[in-house]
């Protein structure tokens, strides 16, 4: 027996149990109780049939009293006897009326006895006419007829079988209930048991369905985490939001804006479920999230204030939680959605911190690699860059056949410049230089800073003539540029460079530098502000 069964079983068990010993208790009540209430009935009995004998006022033969005993007792069900004062017995309706002659005289009956002394007598014996055992009641007491007092008896009595009776049907009707209250308790605990099966299959259901989708969501967040610690740029990382944010946070739009570099005003960079139509520009005083330090939750325009770069959210809820990231504030999450209840705004706000770290680590790397390769002075590539890219344009040249263009550039009198006005001068005559090198240069162009005034420019897919065009245009811009030095005074400066072309003879970008730098030489050899080309070109 599966323990179901025994669950359903023990209620019932318990009920019989103590139905069992509750019966027995009641039956024993029900034998005293019933013992009162029959001596009761039948003290009514004898006091109505004396009452009853008084007002049919007739001769007291035993004719006329024998049918009103007979009477009483048809009515109620008990036996009626008259006794006389004598103890004669005058009517019994259990007795036929030619048999009441015959009976002994009662005088000394327990129940007559009592009854004489008291006025009420009662006995339990067994009766020799009726061959039963009997519980009588006697009333004694004078009752007028026909203008005359006359102390009379009046006898009621059950038989015991008749109690017997009684107490069976009383039994029967006690077993009746708690029988059909075992099967009601029985029922009732099956249907309970049933529905609290069904109630814990729901509720199973519904934490493996809760419990899936929390796997899912720690798989899905550390796939996140993954993608995103991958990204090298902020382009990648936007691809990751747009494709694993919806799986996330499902039926939802939202975006991710970033501070531009002057922390004034911020700029939507990447989003996901859908085109984002709110706006892609704004302060950071129009967002709630950013002034408060903390996500901020409208559940509609109604409930709570909307932040100012909100314009098309219409009854949706919005979302905006601070992307912090080493104690800073680099943007912030955007979340539109038809209700954002508690579950949801916990798991922006576990995404808001991942996706904070991994933007700052994308421009902590980005700015690293930038130190990396580029003159912190000028912002032109370093000489480092300059060889790791060369590299790549080689094996392009090399594999389509076409040309390197190298110019090396130098600022004429340059110690000059730093010994008369001081190295501060200096640091801004190399980067007006830098800058007006990159606005005159073609976008496929590679400027270096070569080292200290001497620069670098690799002009990939350009012959001699393209080359030189480029180099002419450096050094004549340049003595065209004035230079503030100072809040009052302006210099010019002057270029030398050297121009030289691979693939030369050896296939050597080395060597083509080398030529270059010579070709440089030659030119400050010829008096500066000039360009010279290689002679490796010539032969």
């Amino acid at each position: 027996m599966n323990i179901s069964k025994k669950i359903i079983l023990l209620p019932a068990v318990i009920i019989v149990l103590l139905g069992g010993a509750g019966l027995m208790v009641i039956d024993e009540e029900i034998r005293e109780g019933l013992g009162v209430r029959v001596e009761r009935e039948l003290k009514w009995l004898a006091e109505s049939a004396l009452e009853g004998l008084a007002i049919s006022n007739k001769t007291l033969t035993v004719a006329n009293v024998d049918a009103i005993a007979k009477r009483f007792g048809n009515i109620s069900g008990a036996r009626i006897t008259f006794v006389d004062e004598f103890g004669v017995v005058t009517g019994d309706s259990k007795v036929a009326i030619e048999a009441i002659s015959t009976l002994p005289n009662h005088k000394e009956r327990i129940e007559i006895f009592q009854a004489y002394k008291s006025g009420l007598g009662v006995a339990k014996r067994h009766s020799e006419t009726l061959k039963q055992d009997f519980f009588y009641v006697a009333i004694f007491k004078p009752i007028t007829v026909q203008g005359q007092s006359i102390d009379y008896y009046a006898r009621a009595s059950f038989s015991s079988l008749t109690i017997r009776k009684q107490i069976v049907h009383m039994r029967y009707a006690l077993l009746s209930i708690l029988t059909v209250g075992v099967i009601f308790i029985t029922l009732l605990t099956v249907l309970v048991l049933r529905w609290l099966s069904l109630s814990n299959e729901r509720e199973k259901l519904h934490l493996e369905n809760e419990l899936r989708s929390r796997d899912t969501e720690i798989e899905l967040m550390h796939e996140l985490d993954s993608l995103l610690s991958a990204c090298s740029e902020i382009a990648d990382a936007k691809e990751v939001i747009k494709q694993v944010l919806p799986s996330i946070l499902t039926q939802s739009q939202g975006a991710i804006s970033v501070y531009k570099s002057s922390r004034d005003k911020l700029k939507t960079q990447m989003y996901w479920g859908g085109t984002w139509s709110e706006n892609k520009h704004f302060r950071p005083n129009q967002c709630w999230g950013l002034r408060k330090g903390h996500r901020h939750l409208s559940s509609d325009k109604q409930q709570g204030v909307v932040c100012e770069h909100f314009a098309n959210t219409g009854n949706q809820s919005t979302l905006c939680i601070p992307l912090i990231a080493h104690g800073e504030t680099i943007g912030v999450l955007h979340l539109l959605k038809s209700k954002i209840d508690s579950q949801t705004a916990k798991l922006a706000d576990a995404i808001a911190k991942r996706i904070g770290i991994a933007i700052a680590n994308i421009e902590l790397r980005f700015s690293l690699r930038e130190q990396a390769i580029k003159d912190t002075l000028t912002n032109l590539y370093n000489r480092r860059y300059l060889f790791e890219s060369l590299e790549q344009f080689v094996a392009r040249a090399l594999r389509t056949k076409s040309h390197i263009g190298i110019v090396m550039v130098d600022i004429d009198n340059f110690k000059k410049l730093n010994d008369s006005h001081g190295h501060d001068a200096g640091d801004l005559a190399l980067k007006a230089i830098a800058k007006f090198f990159k606005t005159v240069t073609r976008a496929s162009d590679v400027v270096c800073r070569y080292g200290g005034e001497e620069f670098c420019i690799v002009c990939p897919e350009s012959n001699s003539e393209e080359t030189l065009f480029i180099a002419e245009k450096l050094c004549f811009g340049v003595r065209d540029l004035a230079i503030q030095i100072s809040g009052t005074q302006k210099i010019t400066l002057t270029l030398s460079a050297g121009v030289a072309i691979f693939p030369n003879a050896e296939e050597s970008i080395q060597k083509t530098i080398s030529d270059a730098d010579q070709a440089l030489y030659q030119a400050k050899h010829d008096g500066r502000n000039c360009v010279r080309v290689s002679q490796s070109i010539h032969s």
